[in-house]
């Protein structure tokens, strides 16, 4: 496994989702970028779907699952056809409008009672500094590109305004085990699944929401 923090970023938290993607259940992977989480990490019957043709190009040509381009993805043809849905990473991009006009058209495709899992950055002081930190080091700003900046709470506030939903809980993952990754990535695992015991999953630099679909 690669050592450092940005692999290791996206591991964890594809580590963290495998366990939902359960053999026989029918998943879609939203934003699913190249369809590493479907190809390496699924053992659902998976669906990924982006808007970028390079990306599902190379998920199509790599991994054996049904990707679209978004251009090409009809939702309406999937009424109540998931059990879980995955947005991983996108939430940030996205301002209000765009996030309810995204909850409409992936109710639609959840069965009753099906799971959605957002992960988005956990915008707290920790997180900021650390993007605060990159910038200095010549990284990307990525604070000023981001649309959306949730916490916890107004996390769970945005969702109890939608009434097809309810949050179930609100996970934090990615702790300081991310940091012990620049020595072993299997060490660094090793520390991010303590901590998760020790603080019941109560801190991390990325949500992740679990909301199930009430009717």
């Amino acid at each position: 496994q690669k050592r450092g923090f940005q692999p290791n970023w996206h591991r964890f938290t594809m580590e963290y989702l495998s366990d939902y993607l359960t053999k026989d259940s029918e998943h879609l992977d939203f934003a699913c970028g190249p369809g590493t989480l479907i190809g390496l990490y699924s053992r659902a019957r998976s669906t990924g779907v982006d808007t970028s043709k390079s990306q599902i190009k190379y998920a199509r040509e790599n991994y054996r699952a049904t990707f679209f381009e978004l251009s090409e993805f009809n939702y309406k043809e999937y009424k109540n056809h998931f059990d879980t849905v995955t947005i991983i990473g996108l939430f940030e991009f996205l301002d209000y409008e765009e996030i309810m006009e995204l909850m409409d058209q992936i109710s639609y495709m959840l069965k009753q009672n099906g799971q959605m899992i957002v992960t988005t950055p956990n915008f707290s002081f920790v997180f900021r500094l650390l993007m605060k930190s990159s910038v200095i080091l010549g990284k990307k700003n990525y604070l000023s590109i981001y649309k959306s900046q949730f916490k916890s709470n107004n996390l769970n506030s945005f969702f109890d305004e939608i009434d097809d939903f309810r949050v179930k809980r609100i996970d934090k993952i990615l702790n300081m085990g991310l940091f012990f990754t620049i020595f072993s990535s299997n060490l660094g695992m090793k520390v991010e699944k303590f901590i998760y015991n020790l603080t019941n999953k109560r801190f991390g630099l990325l949500l992740a929401m679990h909301i199930i679909k009430k009717y």
